[in-house]
């Protein structure tokens, strides 16, 4: 009897354990799984700014603006690809073909506005510089105002083109002789060994403006074998205008150098030379050579590239090589020994030299 029970309370023991584990294998089975961590998110990337399509009119003057000098700045400096054929009708400059660009359109351009007295009455003008950079373009507007409102209607009184390749165009208010002159500086030839640059002077009015002279007033060429290089500069003294007729005094300075064979550069002589000026109203600036101490011939030779002979140098220098004959040093002896026999002309001129050298 006693085992029997033993053996049936194992038996209960038996059915509860494995109801127990039965039921604890079934929860292990209907447990929800353990969901696995959410990835960081990934920021979605900014798409770059795709650039905006530019409209040809935007850079073009609108024609609901007034014709005002810093407007037009203010407009070229934040359009500088402008186009300025519109422009230049509205204010009566027609094309012109004698320098790099007409500004019809804008390579680069930037734009900066000057208050001066430029005619010589009450109020100032406006100098509006433009300058077109890769195009080696310059051009000056010349605005006044006609009306006292604080944004008035304003006028063109003329304008100047100018070149610049190996520096920039320059424009610069001269006074003299009671009178404000504008002075423009611009370049008009470029090449191996060789630079030229011109001054024009205007006279302005309520009118408009008047070129009052051009001349070619700073230059270089550079010398080959027994040449000597050229370097030319000048300097306006004064300008006056007496009863309508306009003076102007440029003072020209001539220098010349050599290389010697040792490479190092020699000085030979500096002249200068006064020219003057004079224009009508209706005539075009002359040299009045009674007042100047260079002829026509000379100005236009020497003061000048590509246009002075072995004869216009001997002659105009004579006096200076006498000098280097008989004053000279080594270096500028030699030189004129070489220059005498290579390239100056047969002449009496020469003869003397020559000896005078030996």
């Amino acid at each position: 009897m006693r085992k029997f029970f033993i053996r049936l309370t194992v038996a209960c023991l038996s059915l509860l354990l494995g109801l127990i584990v039965s039921q604890l294998f079934k929860l292990v089975r209907t447990a929800p799984a353990t969901e696995p961590p959410a990835p960081c998110a990934t920021p979605t990337p900014t798409p770059e700014p795709q650039p905006l399509s530019e409209d040809i009119e935007d850079n073009e003057y609108p024609e609901t603006k007034k014709l005002i000098p810093w407007e037009i700045s203010m407009f070229i400096d934040n359009h500088p690809q402008a186009k300025l054929k519109r422009l230049w009708e509205r204010l009566g400059i027609k094309p012109e073909l004698d320098f790099v660009s007409d500004f019809s359109e804008c390579d680069g351009c930037n734009a900066e506005v000057s208050y001066y007295d430029l005619d010589n009455e009450p109020g100032d003008e406006a100098l509006l510089r433009i300058e077109d950079e890769l195009q080696e373009s310059y051009r000056y507007l010349i605005l006044k105002q006609v009306r006292t409102s604080s944004e008035g209607d304003w006028k063109l009184l003329g304008h100047v083109d100018a070149r610049g390749k190996y520096r920039p165009s320059q424009a610069l208010v001269l006074a003299s002789g009671g009178y404000n002159w504008l002075v423009v500086q611009g370049q008009t030839a470029s090449g191996s060994g060789v630079a030229l640059y011109n001054t024009r002077l205007y006279e302005l009015t309520s009118k408009g403006i008047k070129l009052v002279v051009d001349y070619e007033s700073e230059g270089y060429q550079s010398s080959f074998e027994a040449w000597p290089t050229k370097w030319f500069t000048s300097k306006i003294i004064s300008c006056e205008n007496n009863r309508g007729r306009s003076v102007a005094t440029v003072e020209f300075t001539v220098d010349y150098s050599v290389w010697s064979k040792d490479d190092k550069e020699v000085s030979l002589f500096v002249k200068r030379q006064i020219a003057v000026f004079e224009k009508t109203s209706n005539h075009k600036a002359v040299l009045n050579t009674t007042r100047s101490s260079v002829s026509n011939h000379e100005l236009k030779s020497v003061y000048y590239i590509d246009s002075m002979t072995d004869v216009d140098f001997l002659q105009y220098n004579y006096d200076e090589l006498v000098k280097l004959a008989t004053h000279g040093n080594r270096d500028q002896r030699l030189w004129l020994k070489s220059y005498l026999k290579q390239y100056a002309v047969n002449s009496e001129q020469q003869r003397k030299l020559t000896a005078l050298a030996k």
